[in-house]
């Protein structure tokens, strides 16, 4: 089972605590390494080394930095394309899987509980890493404005096999809404979500909020401009293996 703690605001002071785990020479000098993973002496375990068989790339060392809330014995995975990632928990009945940032906007938590196999924390590793090429590919395509992107998602249907997108925004004024876009279809839809003001909450004036976030004035040709966007955030992410990942996926009707 996976549980999903996305996005939340976690109480996290600035200063770059995380910072503090950068690698001396005499720490990579101690590596061990394998034909897709290397793993640093001081977190060799058979759990560790089951990740390397189970195709992990990268990089793999302890914990160094100095945040007291941190899991004991967890380790910290560098990939390739530079992401960083905590795992806690290896080997045991719970694994989690966190993303290193003091970002309160961008962190990730997921839980995998029932002893998940090597293979299976993989896959988590991979998602994690995915949700942050998604949340860094929104920049191509929104600038936050007076409306200020809070999560953002990247995925294709499972039933129709179209590809889907979308953010969640607030405002100054407290109120919150999601803007989805489907890629088959070419339409953008704007939903209200919560607020400070009357019940039920008032539609989301779309031309506005495109305007708004892509410095484009999209009156009365927001559907347009929201797809130019959108655009051009698909073409950012289908260089990442986890994209292809997502177009070669059968779906239960086929």
């Amino acid at each position: 089972m996976t549980n999903f703690r996305n996005r939340q605001p976690e109480g996290i002071p600035t200063g770059g605590q995380f910072a503090t785990m950068t690698k001396s020479e005499a720490d990579v000098s101690l590596a061990t390494g394998t034909n897709t993973l290397t793993i640093d002496e001081d977190c060799s375990t058979e759990a560790v080394q089951a990740l390397a068989d189970a195709g992990l790339k990268g990089r793999i060392e302890p914990y160094r930095g100095d945040d007291e809330d941190m899991p004991e014995g967890m380790v910290v995975y560098s990939s390739p394309a530079g992401h960083e990632i905590g795992i806690s928990g290896l080997g045991g009945e719970e694994v989690e899987i966190r993303i290193m940032t003091d970002d309160e906007y961008r962190s990730l938590r997921m839980s995998h509980t029932g002893k998940p196999s090597a293979e299976e924390v993989v896959k988590a590793i991979e998602v994690a890493a995915w949700t942050e090429d998604v949340t860094d590919s929104f920049s191509v395509g929104f600038t936050d404005g007076e409306n200020e992107i809070r999560e953002t998602y990247f995925d294709r249907n499972t039933e129709t096999g179209d590809f889907v997108a979308g953010m969640t925004l607030s405002d100054q004024d407290g109120n919150w809404l999601t803007v989805d876009h489907n890629y088959t279809t070419g339409e953008t839809t704007a939903t209200p979500e919560s607020g400070p003001g009357t019940h039920p909450l008032p539609p989301v004036d779309l031309d506005a909020v495109m305007s708004d976030m892509t410095g484009t004035d999209a009156s009365g040709n927001s559907q347009a401009v929201a797809a130019a966007a959108f655009g051009r955030i698909r073409n950012r992410l289908e260089d990442e293996p986890f994209y292809n990942k997502l177009a070669q996926a059968q779906l239960p009707s086929q």
